[in-house]
């Protein structure tokens, strides 16, 4: 007799002690991961209560009679009801319920637990009597309180069904694990304890089973982590943004060995796969001082803030980079995590803005913006330099006769002309409607600068749609700085009027032709 009691605490340990053990294990690792997060603790507060459960089934099977129903009644029930509240609290938050509009009713389901708590201990509610097998092991005959949890643990099980059927088509993975696992459970404990309330008289191990219906939730918990890592933690949160962040990330070494590349960060840099140095994105010949540049820098762990860098790492195709970085000490050893920025499209962008900022968009020539601009620059290094200003003759005639086409035809024939003979330190730029304005470095080359635009123009008429060639003459005015003034407008005028003055000339030379 005394061998088959210790055989049977030694089954009973196996049965209960061992899955409680490791409940308490596992609480202890789900928490260590993630504290913060409310889904590790609801999963860690379940798992507790599964491993006291368990030590509560051990302890109402093993100790003194007199102790067993006690147990049973303010220890087992009331551990199992909070157990159903609590996995339906982890579902909740799994399903992100709290979120909805509509949270408060499915808070209230929580309403007949505490409820079902607070009538555990009336007599007669949840067992109507205890009575005991030879072997030690306890009958009862339920109670309503024990109907009431059936009905409420069905009701729970609709409610998180209810709740994951969206899933199914959202997540299917997790949820199908999760979703067999509840039915599973679900089976096996109605099973063993219909079994149980069957062959109570005769059977030892079936009731002892009850308990273990927990577990199969518990394990497709896991496998859900395991495979799906459905739980958020910290290393998940660093993979996401390390393999989806909308720029590079780059793990560096001194030596610019890369460690570890983001799919970003090796699209950019044209990387095949991480392991190369991050300096076979330069040419050959420039590899040795970056290096050196970099490793001095990396020694004195100076990060990089918004720093550009430009990069041949296609063929053909130049990129620009913006840099940033932050020293990190990984083990004993110091790495810098270098983020990627491709700004190729925006600088392109930028520069295209700024061109549109400055430039002509009929002849593509610098405009009114940019001269003065330029003017400016020049009058406050008080070099000398000259003024041009040039228009069209008989401009109007052309528009009036020709269309505003053959006048826009004419402006960039004219503009197309004095790009092709001007030098690079000359300024070029349409000043307003058919004026154009030539600012020289070199002074002494104005007359002849005058004389030679004045040739050109000849030889070279404008040649319209229909065939038809219009020959373009231009009128021009020059002044001097500092001679001629000494500010924008006074060097304008003193061209202006010059240049009025040789269109009067040759009014005054075709009428006495005339």
């Amino acid at each position: 007799m005394e061998r088959d009691k210790a055989m049977n605490i030694y089954l009973l340990a196996v049965i209960y002690l061992l899955p409680s053990f490791a409940m308490f294990g596992m609480t202890a690792l789900i928490l260590c991961r993630d504290f913060r997060n409310p889904l590790y603790r609801a999963t860690g507060f379940m798992f507790i209560l599964a491993a006291l459960n368990f030590l509560a089934a051990f302890l109402s099977n093993t100790a003194p009679l007199q102790h067993r129903p006690a147990i049973l009644l303010y220890a087992s029930f009331p551990i199992t009801t909070l157990l159903v509240a609590a996995s339906l609290h982890y579902w909740y938050i799994y399903t992100k319920t709290y979120e909805k509009k509509n949270a408060n009713w499915y808070k209230a389901v929580f309403v007949p637990y505490i409820a079902q708590l607070l009538f555990i201990p009336i007599e007669g509610y949840s067992v109507r009597s205890i009575a005991f097998r030879p072997d030690g092991s306890m009958m009862y005959s339920p109670g309503p309180g024990i109907m009431i949890f059936g009905v409420l643990t069905a009701f729970v099980i609709g409610v998180i069904v209810r709740l994951f059927i969206p899933l199914l088509k959202k997540e299917p993975g997790p949820a199908k694990i999760l979703l067999i696992g509840m039915i599973l459970a679900t089976i096996f404990g109605v099973g063993v304890y219909a079994a149980g309330m069957y062959y109570q008289a005769e059977q030892f191990l079936i009731d002892k089973l009850s308990t273990h219906s927990m577990l199969i939730i518990l394990v497709t918990v896991f496998i859900n982590m395991i495979k799906y890592n459905d739980l958020p933690s910290y290393e998940k949160r660093y993979r996401i943004l390390f393999e989806q962040a909308p720029l590079g990330i780059m793990i560096v070494d001194r030596s610019g060995k890369i460690r570890e590349a983001s799919p970003m960060a090796k699209g950019i840099l044209n990387l095949r796969h991480s392991g190369k140095n991050i300096m076979d994105c330069f040419e050959e010949k420039q590899r040795a001082d970056r290096l050196k540049s970099y490793q001095e820098s990396f020694d004195a762990k100076a990060r990089m803030e918004n720093c550009e860098l430009r990069l041949d790492s296609v063929p053909n195709t130049e990129v620009t980079l913006s840099l940033d970085s932050e020293f990190m000490v990984v083990g004993a050893e110091t790495l810098q995590f270098i983020m990627i920025r491709d700004i190729t499209d925006m600088k392109r962008n930028e520069h295209q803005i700024t061109y549109l900022a400055y430039h002509d968009g009929l002849t593509g020539l610098n405009n009114r913006t940019a001269f003065q601009r330029e003017i400016d620059r020049l009058i406050g290094f008080s070099a000398p330099f000259t003024f041009i200003l040039m228009d069209l003759d008989k401009f109007k005639q052309i528009n009036d006769t020709y269309g505003h086409h053959a006048g826009d035809l004419a402006l960039r024939h004219v503009a197309d002309l004095m790009s092709a003979h001007v030098r690079k330190s000359d300024f070029v730029a349409r000043f307003a409607g058919d004026e154009f304005v030539v600012l020289l470095r070199e002074s002494c080359r104005a007359e002849q600068f005058v004389a030679d635009l004045l040739e050109w123009m000849k030889p070279r008429p404008l040649v319209l749609e229909n065939g038809e060639e219009l020959s373009i003459e231009l009128s021009v005015g020059v002044s001097r700085y500092p001679e001629d003034g000494s500010s924008a407008d006074e060097l304008y005028k003193r061209a202006d009027d010059r240049m009025y003055a040789m269109k009067r000339s040759r009014r005054h030379l075709v009428s006495n032709n005339g």
